[in-house]
């Protein structure tokens, strides 16, 4: 092996290594690079978070539940997820443009106990053809159970 290949094979290992331990170090963090000015900046398509990949998913868990029952069909039940006193989730315009996937874009933890999730969904508009774009979203809350849960959720279409 040549000089030339074996420092740059060295110089690999480096920046592998220093983003490896980046990472791993900022485990508590569910962002680790966050590119515009958070989830208000993403309806203009102006914003993205890179996520950690070690990040608690808990917070994640009933959005993907809900975003689910919307997919399969079962929209009626959205609104039993919801707190009380938040439960006007209309079935409308998710029954006319069906679910097919997501992605979760940004999320924004406070130190309140509430994390923001902003998820950018693709629709099947029919003969219109299949896009991304229309936002999701949730507010989620731990319970003093510890469980995660729903409180709130806006989406566009």
């Amino acid at each position: 092996m040549t000089t030339k290949k074996r420092r740059l094979l060295i110089a690999l290992f480096v920046v592998f290594f220093v983003a490896t331990a980046y990472v791993f170090l900022n485990q508590r963090s569910p962002v680790l690079i966050r590119l515009g000015d958070g989830p208000a900046a993403f309806e203009d398509d102006a914003a993205y978070d890179i996520l950690n990949p070690f990040r608690d998913r808990g917070p994640e868990k009933p959005a993907i539940e809900i975003l689910r029952m919307v997919k399969d069909g079962h929209c009626a039940d959205v609104a039993r997820t919801l707190e009380r006193g938040r439960q006007d989730y209309s079935c409308e315009e998710d029954t006319k443009l069906r679910l097919l996937s997501w992605r979760l874009r940004a999320r924004e933890d406070n130190t309140h106990g509430n994390t923001i999730l902003y998820y950018e969904v693709q629709r099947d508009f029919g003969p219109n053809g299949i896009k991304w774009g229309d936002p999701y979203w949730f507010q989620v809350q731990k319970t003093p159970q510890g469980r995660w849960k729903v409180i709130s959720l806006e989406r566009w279409f």
